[in-house]
C-alpha cells in the first residue's frame, strides 16, 4: 500500500493549477482585468422551445392526419378481376368514407367474399394515398356465359 500512496503524492505534487491566466497587462487604474465567464456568442435554444415546436408540430400532423379527406377511403385499386368493376368489389367490401386507420383488412376480404359467389379468394392490402386500399380477387371461372 505504500506505493500506492506514494504514487497519489506523486500525482497530487505534480498537478498544475486548473487555470491558466498567463501574463494579463493591467488596466489604466493598476488593476487586472477580469476574464468574462459564462459568455457565449453562439445561438442557445431553450429545451422547452424545442419540446414545445416538436409538441406543436406533432399536433399539426394529427390534424392533417384525421382532419383532412385524404386519409379517408373514396375508392379502391382492383387487380385480378375480369367480369367485377371496381365499383361493385368496392360496394361489398363495405369500406366507403372509412379513416384508413379504422379498416379492417380481413373484415373487408370476408364481407367480399359474403356478398358475391364470384370470387373465390380476395387479398386486401392498405398503403398510403394514392393507392390506400388494394383488392385483388380470383373469380370463379363461368360454367356459361
Amino acid at each position: 500500500m505504500s506505493s500506492v500512496r506514494k504514487r497519489q503524492q506523486k500525482r497530487q505534487s505534480s498537478r498544475l493549477p486548473a487555470v491558466w491566466r498567463g501574463s494579463v497587462p493591467p488596466a489604466n487604474n493598476g488593476e487586472r482585468e477580469r476574464p468574462e465567464h459564462g459568455v457565449r456568442d453562439e445561438l442557445r435554444i431553450s429545451a422547452r422551445f424545442l419540446s414545445g415546436g416538436i409538441v406543436l408540430s406533432l399536433l399539426i400532423v394529427l390534424v392533417i392526419f384525421f382532419g383532412t379527406d385524404i386519409f379517408y377511403v373514396k375508392s379502391i385499386r382492383l387487380e385480378g378481376s375480369q367480369y367485377l368493376n371496381e365499383g361493385e368489389v368496392f360496394r361489398y367490401a363495405e369500406i366507403a368514407n372509412q379513416h384508413l386507420l379504422w379498416v379492417n383488412p380481413e373484415q373487408a376480404r370476408q364481407n367480399i367474399l359474403d356478398a358475391t359467389p364470384l370470387v373465390a379468394n380476395a387479398r386486401v392490402a392498405l398503403g398510403w394515398p394514392p393507392d390506400m386500399v388494394t383488392i385483388h380477387v380470383q373469380e370463379r371461372l363461368p360454367a356459361l356465359v
